[in-house]
């Protein structure tokens, strides 16, 4: 209960309310004040929960054209071959099963590792269909970041004129509930990378933290040294994606109805 007259707002506050927030019930902040038998009481608005998902998105850092992406939303049926769609049907129901199963996920400590030699063959799409559904059904903190991005984070970090640390980066990668590691495998191998990888992969396993991954490579050919492959292999289930690029079949598909209308 709070006490009335402090809570007593003033006239002007009204508009406000309404253009801040989609239902016109609070001012913006996610809370309201109602009057029950004289007295008030604080509320919980609508608009709460959904401030809270895109607060956490913004976090996730997932690519501008994939933030809408969801697992329903999965066209099997872009596939050309009967294998690819069968494949692809399989990857989508573990997908969905993964997010259903979620609490049960995070008391084993497994995620998942999707791969195909294929580019473009719906690794990454679905991968972050799951990061969307975590944060928008299950309340997940989620990060995404590719490989390349993350090593390049690293690499900046040795500036002496940068303000953020190797320690820090390795930190933030590791305390993150659920990471979506994208493209792993095309960095190359070097020692300071198996390191790198060793260090947030091994803290992540023994934290029991979620890591899903994509990879154009099988994970007993990624090239790291046993010790980081053996953890690899202790901490995700492998999704055989498609040999079959849909991104190149939609490219054809675009080109088709730009030379019509260019020729017109």
């Amino acid at each position: 209960m709070l006490n009335k007259t402090e809570f007593n707002q003033p006239a002007e506050m009204e508009p406000s309310r309404i253009s801040k927030c989609p239902y016109g019930m609070c001012d913006g902040t996610g809370h309201y004040i109602v009057s029950e038998d004289g007295n008030l009481f604080g509320r919980k608005c609508k608009c709460y929960e959904e401030q809270i998902v895109s607060k956490k998105l913004k976090f996730a850092q997932i690519p501008e054209e994939f933030q809408n992406l969801a697992i329903k939303d999965f066209d099997i049926n872009a596939y050309l071959l009967s294998e690819s769609r069968s494949k692809a049907a399989l990857a989508v129901k573990i997908a969905v099963n993964f997010v259903d199963k979620f609490d049960r996920m995070k008391e084993i400590g497994r995620g998942l590792y999707f791969y195909s030699q294929e580019a473009g063959s719906g690794k990454t799409r679905l991968a972050v269909s799951i990061g969307n559904s975590l944060v928008k059904y299950k309340k997940q903190e989620v990060r995404f970041i590719t490989t390349v991005d993350l090593l390049g984070k690293i690499r900046d970090s040795w500036n002496d004129k940068t303000e953020t640390s190797e320690e820090m980066l390795v930190e933030e990668f590791v305390r993150t509930p659920v990471l979506i590691l994208d493209d792993i495998g095309v960095e190359g191998n070097k020692d300071w990378i198996n390191n790198i990888f060793y260090r947030i992969i091994n803290s992540r396993l023994t934290g029991g933290k979620i890591t899903i991954i994509t990879s154009n490579i099988p994970m007993n050919k990624l090239g790291f040294n046993y010790r980081l492959l053996n953890r690899l292999e202790d901490m995700v289930m492998q999704v055989c994606m498609p040999e079959e690029s849909v991104r190149s079949t939609k490219a054809k598909s675009k080109n088709d109805i730009m030379l019509k209308e260019l020729l017109g």
